[in-house]
């Protein structure tokens, strides 16, 4: 970028500051060939905010990892944060009265200032402290943690997060121990997730005798997740109750009889229900079990079309079946939660 241009810049900088719902445009603009004036790019906002001029909007999207571009609206001052360049997903901007529209890659990055080379993460902006520090601050609320920075005081319960990695999925999140400086993120469960663990043995499939103590029943009313990974924490019991002792998630075993390679004649005992329906959520299609224990199998796993219920049968002697790896999830894209379910969180 030439002298000239760097000039320009610092022209728009001084003279097109000014307070929102102003009526006047700034003719300077016109002199930018990075902005596209009356346009604006649709559908692809993942980020609003007040600014108070386009300079300043500019500066924001260098300062955030995943703005590709953004508009500006000249009367209100409103800066929006696109996910997107022109002519990766998308080929056209819009007319948009009011509107200057700019891919950011069309800046220099040393407008930035401090927050040039920043190390936030994708769902962050830097927020600029001084001339030699800055904070890295919610972009969008991906956990917990960043309710409590968007909305300081946000009780327990149930939050509009944006999960995984970007392009993020918006699913509804339980949020617990928010009062705390580590709140953690659970998956409320509408429909019963149930673990069944006989109390009973049949060695060889023989004459069926009680064995005392192994007997158990489990609930699990929420799950533990990892918004980040989009796994399931197995071992978290805080919204579970059982009848002898805590069981992971997603295990199904028994101590009824051996399995030689196949199925005894008699089956298998152990069962888990895995069931997500009303959760947006679903596990993932590759996810699979591993058996584990003595002489143990596998003897179904049953799967509903969407992925978000999974009965499984298992046991050994004693022995049963776990997920292989993590427990993965994925948002249900076919399951619509009500809006009102949950409550949106602001950042910025």
């Amino acid at each position: 970028m030439g002298c000239v241009q760097i000039i320009r810049i610092v022209v728009v900088c001084i003279t097109c500051v000014y307070p929102a719902h102003a009526e006047k445009m700034c003719s300077i603009f016109d002199d930018l060939p990075q902005l596209r004036k009356n346009q604006r790019l649709p559908d692809k906002v993942v980020f609003s905010t007040m600014t108070d001029g386009v300079m300043s909007c500019a500066r924001f999207c260098l300062g955030a990892s995943l703005c590709g571009s953004f508009n500006f609206n000249m009367r209100t001052g409103v800066c929006e944060l696109n996910d997107v360049t022109l002519g990766t997903e998308v080929k056209e901007v819009i007319h948009a009265e009011h509107y200057v529209f700019s891919d950011v890659n069309s800046w220099p990055k040393r407008l930035a200032g401090v927050c040039v080379n920043h190390s936030c993460s994708e769902s962050q902006y830097c927020q600029p402290n001084n001339d030699s520090d800055y904070s890295c601050k919610p972009l969008v609320a991906t956990s917990c943690s960043d309710v409590q920075q968007c909305q300081p005081e946000s009780p327990d319960g149930e939050y509009w997060l944006n999960v995984g990695r970007h392009p993020f999925n918006q699913t509804r999140i339980y949020c617990h121990d928010m009062n705390t400086e580590n709140p953690r993120e659970y998956v409320t469960l509408i429909y019963e997730n149930y673990g069944f663990y006989p109390g009973f043995r049949s060695p060889g499939c023989g004459n069926e005798y009680p064995q005392a103590g192994t007997e158990n029943r489990q609930w699990f009313q929420k799950i533990g997740f990892d918004v980040k990974h989009m796994t399931v924490a197995i071992n978290d019991y805080t919204f579970s109750n059982w009848t002898n002792k805590a069981t992971p998630y997603g295990r199904a075993a028994d101590c009824y009889t051996t399995h030689r390679g196949s199925v005894a004649v008699c089956g298998t005992k152990g069962r888990f229900t895995i069931d997500l329906r009303g959760t947006g959520l679903a596990v993932v299609p590759e996810q699979t079990w591993r058996q584990h224990g003595y002489l143990a199998i596998i003897e179904s796993i049953s799967r509903s079309r969407e992925g978000n219920v999974i009965e499984l049968r298992c046991g050994g002697y004693c022995g049963g079946c776990d997920p292989l790896g993590s427990l993965a999830l994925q948002v249900n894209s076919n399951e619509n939660l009500p809006s009102i379910s949950a409550t949106a969180v602001t950042c910025g």
